[in-house]
């Protein structure tokens, strides 16, 4: 089967990325031929120092696309799409990442991520959707998003609140899946064979820093007797070891080697599972903590998470190691029915 994935496919984004390699070689381990809709985000306009920051980003990140991920289809232009001829897969995947959240594609694209430029009869499916948020606010798109997910053959989100924002908002049904990034069993293709190692270091991988993130890092890495490392930061910081500009082996081969991890990312918090570390999710958005609080229920893990930094001084929970014995045990259900819900959809 042809099948074509619309997601965020050219962000300088780690996570972001490697859901998209993922899902699409999940697709093609299936033995489907599946291409990718080039449609983009408009990128912000940056300052002199963020425009070198950017270009390095884009030759890290685009050096890795160009290796690992399928081809970019060019038959939707975002511009005029008036050509109903040229959709011509045999089915349209939307997902995943937080595709479904308007505040990220409002600038005249979110009602596209609902697939409503495909013509009628053209069968479309979403994989792990994310709305971003655990309420749905209203919004000027929300005819056009109802009358879009009804064309829906199946549908799928990446959080209980977003079940409950299709049942409750456009009035149809959706079920949880995983995210695509734990559908994959290993990612040595990427990083290469080879065990993990615990090499002492306390990996630091923050979007939303702050002084106070600087400083309960170095007092987890003294506790613990561990290197703080910051994973990607652009500015070094004193006491801590500085790792700019990673490519996305040294990204992963950072997490996977780490002996702790302390992360606000949902998907650094996800490969943080995936290799078997100790971790700390720390969320900087108390309105988009669903999705970290989904995953981390459904392994039973909810006590990872810190809502608050203060916290991490008075409960010293963290320091109890994780059994993944226990963790694996219900990943892997969750995996088992996350798959038979793609093929199913795919073959309904």
């Amino acid at each position: 089967m042809k099948i074509d994935i619309l997601t965020f496919s050219k962000e300088n984004n780690f996570g972001a990325n490697l859901q998209c390699y993922a899902l699409s070689k999940v697709l093609t381990d299936m033995g489907h031929v599946v291409e990718i809709l080039d449609l983009q985000l408009p990128k912000p306009k940056y300052s002199f120092p963020g425009n070198i920051t950017l270009a390095i980003g884009n030759y890290i990140h685009q050096s890795f696309r160009k290796e690992f991920f399928p081809m970019f289809s060019k038959q939707y232009n975002a511009a005029d799409y008036s050509n109903k001829e040229v959709f011509h897969a045999d089915l349209y995947i939307v997902g995943s990442d937080q595709v479904w959240n308007v505040d990220i594609t409002k600038r005249g694209l979110a009602k596209a991520y609902f697939f409503d430029f495909l013509p009628e009869g053209v069968k479309r499916i979403s994989y792990a959707a994310s709305f971003g948020v655990q309420a749905w606010s209203k919004t000027p798109y929300d005819e056009v998003i109802k009358d879009s997910l009804k064309k829906f053959s199946s549908i799928s989100v990446r959080e209980l609140s977003g079940v409950n924002i299709c049942n409750d908002t456009f009035d149809v049904k959706a079920e949880t899946v995983l995210d695509p990034t734990l559908l994959l069993e290993n990612y040595d293709e990427i990083t290469g064979i080879g065990d993990s190692k615990n090499n002492g270091e306390l990996i630091c991988y923050k979007f939303v820093n702050s002084e106070k993130f600087f400083n309960v890092c170095r007092h987890i890495a003294n506790e613990l007797n561990l290197k703080p490392v910051l994973l990607n930061q652009n500015r070094p910081r004193n006491g801590f070891i500085f790792r700019p500009f990673v490519t996305m082996k040294t990204w992963l081969d950072s997490l996977k080697n780490s002996s702790f991890v302390i992360t606000d990312s949902f998907h650094c918090m996800v490969f943080a599972i995936l290799f078997n570390r100790q971790f700390i999710a720390l969320p900087s958005h108390p309105g988009r903590v669903e999705r970290l609080v989904s995953l981390l229920s459904k392994l039973g893990l909810k006590n990872r998470l810190y809502m608050n930094i203060e916290d991490i001084y008075s409960n010293d929970e963290w320091k109890s190691t994780i059994e993944y014995k226990d963790v694996f045990s219900k990943l892997n259900k969750e995996r088992a029915d996350s798959v038979s819900f793609l093929k199913n959809a795919i073959n309904k």
